[in-house]
């Protein structure tokens, strides 16, 4: 690859073939002329190595051919052309391009008119060449007038519209480097500052020399601006022509009848920039509304605005939609005004209607509608940008090499079935990115762990989805670009109250409900209305609409980096750095036509667009060619389909779908609060019987929120995705949220209660675990899989993570049916993740780090699974861990571990992600590792935790920085899960002696409130019950553990647990179970969900049979 280090030479004119390297690939191979062999094949090897690298090319010679193929190149071309010799280019290409012209002609364009601002900063060397092509179009605007009077001052608004941003995106990385390279030249020494050294560096830029040599060594940057600019030439003379000859039509549809006083101004740049730098524009008038300006036919709004009309007859909310004028190429819209609602009732109807409009996107396959293309005008969300409506299902990618194949052979592998539940969520009504979203970002980098930008959100001051260049030291000699999430603002689409906050949407969900029902059913209603010959859906058959292949800020990023320096010298390489779009790309030859014209507009500086005929297969590309039968099916098809499945049993799905998009950002461990009142207590106790009952009941509630589909199975539920961020997803396989956890206790049930029906689900999932497993260990990155969290990292060794969480549901599915093929078939490439994982991870705790990684593997070892004692090996290795990441605690005697990325004040105590979880897993290691090390390492972290006990409290302090009570009573942080370990520490080796102070500890959490910090939440009540959920991890019945251990174990009083299960058994008859996500959405998964509250149900009803998830308890034998 170039080096980024420019020539300080000082040509003083462009030498005569200076464009011949700015030509691409295409360019350069010609009927006439072909390049030859390389006389020194070094230079070329090398480079064809840089193209060898790109991930679409990497792998066998198949797969490099392959993907050359959509380039449009053979490796051999490839190979000669990275090898010729600059003359001998210049020599046999043909003529010079247009843009050279108007870069050798530009120094003689005469200086800019009076009053006309000049390019600020680094972008000076560039006004030559703009005041040429202002000129160009002075000339063309004053052939195509004369303009009428109601238009005066266009042509200057016109001319004053010069693209600064988009130049600003090619010039500033080669200018920034350039400064740089000056003053570490010591060229700009004769300036005494920063600032006065960019100012001497910025004037250097109007001098021809310095122009000159700049174009020589960066062609490519010459030609892409000159080309910019011819298309920004061309670009404001057809909106021009579009605006004088629609004037009269758009006076009466959209201006009310008024004649404008003349144009105030013209802003180009709303949204992408496509087809040679057409973007939408806002026009304001004098004495009129202003109007938007679109470079594409609006058919498709037209004819949803009449599909409004007949759903308003029938419906209590109107819906509005922008007014609209449409021409074949173009069309003129009604610019929309934000405002706040009238009164507060209205915010319901907002949101009501909202619904409706979710309900009837979702039936035409609508998509992208995010916050920008959503106006929250009063009462009405209205929907300003349809070009996504009827999206046309993609065809298959293109088949991945898989180098693992037969004899390395790279064999093409076969796709797998798609996941079903994740092919039901990308069906569902969250395709059309109107329903809260979350996007997982890296929280250390981004500064914040997601975002959401979805059209009921999208609030501001979020981070952007991906780095953006932003410019540090602006102004001055030592200006430098980092790459970096910036804060984004909001826009206008969140209603807001008269007083101009806005309203919370989590008040209205019912109200976005309430709407979609209604709409829902309309469309069902109207069903043969709609879809009657000639009918309302047809008639969107011939309108165009928007295909994406792949999200903007995709192309966003490659074209942003496309403009490197090293990119600019020589055209291929630039060619190169886009060339990574060839990734991911359809199969067979039309994937390689999209690919190729993806690049295609990326290197003139666009964002690609597609379109398709919603009742045609063809795909449109950008230049006016289509690809016939790209599609599988015309998009129009597959909404007949759709709204003509429309029923009960759908709109259940869609509903659980709407209302658990809605699951918030914050972990419900953060916001524990019992509920509102409390009942009369009662005194009923439950019997085994109605437990195992009640767990039936759970599970074949499980089985009927569950996905299946060609040998596969999934569900899509409320689960967190990143530590603190819940999102509605298709569950990962972890033993937290996912299948993992859904098939431990489905198989447990299975077992207890002699059903068949859950033992042949619970296999089914151990199935589908495997897959994942195997899929991921098959990509190369081992089979680390995801955390409770649902962030993917390598170092997630923790028990509920998507690593060990399998092997734990596996082991015991292995002990019940006395034997399966499932562990056997992951057990070895799971040890070998956890081996390379234990090297680098700094995580401790039992959730994701090497605690709970310990306790699976004695799950093993203790179950008798562990024959060639690998797993014996690596919990030794965990123990070891986990004494030398131990650190001193503040009182000097105690030893704590630093949590790898919760933030708080001191280190945490608690079960879940703190010392007693760390310390029982120590403790039970001592037959594996019976070292004085690991002894000291359990006594100091008890040590810690009665240093930092409140005994007025009664309880320990909850460190958390995010915590928004000092103290928990729970399984993951508090007195319960304490309570739990210090229970199952007694009796442990090494433990001799201290019987009285852990259970000591343990009664602390089965005090009632009113004797210490919690008595503020309730009079008398117990503190391990009102939790505000009957989960696992953060609820009741995960609380409820510790009451089973002490009334085993003899230490609290027998029938207690029972009586409480009665009143729990009575008050979910009443209102059904509480699920620990965050808005207690219904969740099928075991720490949060259903799954955990039937364990719990079998656990209480058979604690011989069913060992204690909670604490991570080795499998027991089912019955065979």
């Amino acid at each position: 690859m170039p080096s980024s280090r420019p020539s300080g030479g000082h040509t003083a004119s462009l030498a005569p073939g200076f464009w011949a390297p700015a030509r691409y690939l295409r360019e350069r191979i010609t009927p006439s002329s072909a390049p030859r062999d390389p006389a020194d094949p070094i230079p070329a090897a090398d480079r064809l190595a840089g193209w060898r690298a790109l991930a679409p090319f990497r792998g066998p010679e198949e797969r490099f051919t392959d993907g050359l193929r959509a380039v449009g190149v053979t490796a051999p071309e490839l190979r000669r052309l990275l090898g010729e010799d600059p003359a001998a280019l210049v020599a046999r290409l043909p003529g010079r391009p247009v843009w050279a012209g108007r870069v050798r002609s530009a120094d003689r364009v005469s200086d800019r008119p009076r009053g006309e601002e000049s390019l600020p900063g680094l972008l000076r060397i560039a006004e030559p060449l703009v005041r040429q092509a202002q000129d160009r179009l002075r000339v063309a605007l004053r052939r195509l007038g004369p303009f009428p009077t109601d238009l005066d001052g266009l042509c200057a608004a016109l001319t004053a519209s010069v693209p600064v941003n988009r130049l600003a995106v090619l010039l500033k990385p080669t200018m920034i480097l350039e400064i740089n390279v000056a003053r570490v030249e010591g060229r700009l020494a004769s300036a005494a500052s920063g600032e006065e050294r960019y100012a001497l560096f910025v004037d250097s830029l109007t001098r021809p020399e310095v122009r000159h040599r700049l174009w020589s060594e960066y062609p490519v940057l010459a030609r892409s601006v000159a080309e910019l600019l011819d298309g920004w030439v061309a670009d404001r003379l057809r909106f021009a022509r579009h605006l004088r000859d629609d004037l009269a039509p758009l006076c009466e549809a959209l201006l009310s009848g008024a004649r404008p006083g003349g144009v105030v101004s013209v802003r180009f740049g709303h949204g992408d920039v496509h087809r040679r730098g057409r973007s939408v524009c806002r026009v304001e008038f004098r004495a009129a509304p202003p109007v938007f300006y679109k470079p594409r036919s609006l058919a498709v709004d037209e004819q949803f605005a009449r599909l409004l009309r007949r759903f308003n007859q029938d419906s209590p909310y109107g819906l509005r939609t922008p007014r609209t004028l449409t021409r074949a190429d173009h069309g003129w819209a009604e610019c929309v005004t934000a405002r706040p609602c009238a009164t507060p009732r209205d915010v319901a109807g907002f949101y009501w209607r909202t619904g409706a409009l979710l309900a009837l996107v979702h039936a035409l396959h609508g998509a992208d509608f995010h916050h920008e293309n959503v106006i929250a005008s009063g009462e009405h969300p209205v929907l300003v940008d349809l070009e996504a409506l009827l999206h046309p299902r993609p065809p298959a990618k293109a088949p991945r090499h898989d180098p693992s194949g037969p004899n390395g052979s790279g064999d093409t592998a076969e796709p797998e079935p798609e996941e079903p539940a994740l092919a039901a969520l990308r069906a569902s009504v969250r395709a059309t990115a109107l329903l809260p979203t979350k996007v997982v970002l890296d929280g250390a980098v981004a500064g914040a762990s997601a975002a959401d930008y979805s059209g009921l959100n999208g609030s501001g001051d979020q981070p952007s989805v991906v780095p953006v260049p932003v410019e540090k030291n602006a102004g001055t000699d030592q200006v430098h670009i980092v790459w970096e999430h910036v804060r984004t603002p909001g826009a206008e689409n969140r209603p807001r109250l008269p007083d101009g906050s806005h309203a919370r949407l989590d008040d209205h969900v019912c109200d976005v409900l309430a709407g979609f029902r209604f709409g829902y059913d309309w469309i069902a209603a109207e069903r043969a209305e709609l879809l009657a010959p000639g009918g309302l859906v047809a008639g969107f058959a011939g309108t165009p609409v928007r295909f994406l292949p792949r999200p903007s800020y995709v192309y966003a990023k490659v074209l942003t980096e496309s403009t490197h320096p090293d990119f600019l010298r020589d055209a291929l390489e630039r060619e190169r750095g886009t060339a990574r779009l060839c990734g991911g790309r359809y199969a067979g030859p039309a994937g390689e036509v999209v690919a190729r014209a993806e690049m295609d507009a990326v290197l003139r500086g666009d964002i690609p667009l597609f379109e398709a005929l919603p009742g045609a297969r063809k795909l449109l590309l950008d230049d006016g060619r289509s690809v016939p039968g790209f599609f599988a099916e015309p998009a129009l098809v597959a909404v007949r389909r759709r709204i003509e499945a429309m029923g009960p049993e759908d709109r259940e799905l869609q509903e659980r779908i709407v209302a658990g998009s809605f699951a918030g950002g914050v972990d419900i461990s953060l916001l524990e609060a019992p509920p509102a009142t409390r009942r009369r207590p009662r005194t009923r106790t439950a019997d085994p019987g109605e437990l195992v009952a009640a767990a039936t009941e759970i599970g074949d509630r499980v089985r009927r929120l569950a996905t299946a589909g060609r040998g596969r199975i999934g569900w899509i539920a409320p689960r967190p995705v990143a530590y603190g961020v819940w999102d509605l997803a298709p569950l990962d396989q972890d033993l937290y949220s996912g299948l993992s956890g859904i098939g431990l206790f489905l198989a447990r049930l299975g077992s207890v209660g002699g059903h068949p029906r859950f033992a042949s689900l619970a296999l089914d999932v151990a199935d589908e675990v495997v897959r994942r497993l195997g899929a991921r260990d098959a990509g190369g990155g081992g089979a680390a899989g995801r955390g409770a969290g649902g962030a993917e990292s390598e170092a997630d060794i923790g028990a509920f993570g998507g690593l060990l969480g399998p092997l734990y549901f596996l082991a015991h599915l292995d002990r019940l049916h006395g034997g399966t093929s499932h562990l056997a078939a992951v057990r070895e490439p799971v040890l070998s993740a956890v081996e390379r994982a234990l090297g680098g991870t700094k995580a401790y705790d039992i959730v994701a780090g090497s605690a709970g990684c310990a306790l699976v593997l004695l799950a093993l070892v203790d179950a008798g699974l562990d024959t060639d004692g690998r797993a014996a090996a690596l919990a030794r290795r965990a123990a070891r861990h986990l004494v030398a990441g131990a650190v001193p605690g503040a009182g000097g005697r105690g030893l704590t571990w630093e949590h790898h990325r919760i933030d708080s004040a001191r280190p945490l105590t608690g079960f879940a992600h703190g010392t007693a979880g760390i310390v029982t897993a120590l403790a039970r290691l001592a037959p594996l590792a019976p070292d004085e090390g690991r002894a000291r390492a359990v006594h100091g972290g008890l040590v810690y935790e009665t240093e930092v006990f409140d005994a007025e409290a009664g309880n320990w302090p909850d460190f958390r920085t995010e915590a928004p009570s000092p103290y928990r009573s729970l399984w993951c942080h508090g007195a319960a899960g304490i309570g739990m370990s210090r229970l199952d520490l007694i009796g442990r080796p090494g433990m001799a002696g201290r019987e009285a102070e852990l259970a000591a500890d343990a009664l602390v959490a089965l005090r009632p409130e009113g004797h210490g910090a919690d008595s503020h939440t309730g009079g008398g009540a117990h503190r391990l019950t009102g939790r505000g959920s009957d989960s696992m991890c953060h609820g009741d019945l995960g609380n409820l553990e510790l009451v089973l251990l002490a009334e085993r174990s003899g230490r609290a009083e027998p029938g207690r647990l029972m009586r409480t299960l009665g009143a729990k058994l009575d008050t979910a008859a009443e209102r059904g179970w509480v699920c620990g996500s965050p808005t207690r959405s219904e969740t099928p998964g075991l720490m949060t969900g259903l799954s955990g509250v039937g364990h719990q149900m079998l656990r209480f009803a058979c604690p011989d049979q069913v060992p204690s998830v909670l604490l991570l308890h080795p499998p027991l034998p089912g019955r065979h």
